[in-house]
């Protein structure tokens, strides 16, 4: 956790990660993890945790293009920057 954020890192861009996973990163980059939790029962808990961001900090993929277009969408979606990373290293 970084000033009250939760960081995260995506592994895979792919069918299921550019559509799935990405779109609830978006969602929780945008709105915390709050609104969420009535999904899992935790209502009770919402105005505790209204204040936690959550920051997408690396999305890792196989190819290069992929990881451009992760964080190109990600900022596009969110308006945050995140890092791409792709093998071992960093992109951009």
């Amino acid at each position: 956790m970084r000033n009250n954020k939760l960081l995260a890192a995506q592994v895979g861009y792919g069918m299921f990660g550019a559509d799935v996973v990405a779109g609830t990163m978006w969602d929780l980059q945008r709105n915390g993890l709050s609104p969420y939790l009535d999904r899992l029962g935790l209502d009770d808990w919402a105005s505790k945790y209204h204040s936690l961001g959550f920051e997408m900090a690396a999305i890792g993929t196989r190819s290069e293009a992929s990881a451009q277009r992760a964080v190109s969408e990600n900022e596009a979606r969110t308006g945050k920057a995140s890092r791409g990373l792709l093998g071992r290293g960093a992109v951009g």
